[in-house]
């Protein structure tokens, strides 16, 4: 996709959650290889649907995928420019209780944070704000 079509939008159309995301996306294909191992295609909202599959097919009990979702959420709570201004306090709470045998109350903050972000993506201009590729 073309970077430079952001100015081609009405402005108030395409937020800086938007360009943020859609531009880390085309940097990783850009970047992207047959022989690059290791690349994460992973998100905020993909962590939370991956802990409550865990938790509702599998119970939490997998220890690896449990510290996993763990470094991922630590990671997104220290990097990602969203969760740092927007849903901080979800992602802070979830950490808080996420190696505790709460799984019911892990599941239930992962659906208010999955919740928040569709109800944040709904009020965007009050339209669907896709680029036309």
């Amino acid at each position: 996709m073309d970077r430079e079509i952001w100015d081609s939008y009405r402005p108030g159309v395409i937020n800086d959650k938007i360009k943020y995301w859609v531009d880390l996306w085309q940097d990783l294909i850009d970047n992207f290889n047959k022989t690059s191992y290791g690349l994460k295609l992973a998100n905020p909202h993909l962590l939370l649907t991956e802990i409550m599959d865990e938790i509702e097919f599998n119970e939490f009990k997998n220890k690896e995928n449990r510290n996993y979702y763990f470094i991922q959420l630590n990671a997104f709570i220290k990097n990602d420019p969203v969760i740092k201004k927007d849903f901080r306090g979800e992602f802070e709470l979830l950490r808080k209780i996420f190696n505790q045998d709460r799984n019911l109350y892990i599941l239930q903050v992962c659906r208010n944070a999955e919740r928040n972000f569709a109800n944040t993506t709904a009020t965007l201009s009050g339209q669907r704000c896709y680029p036309s590729l």
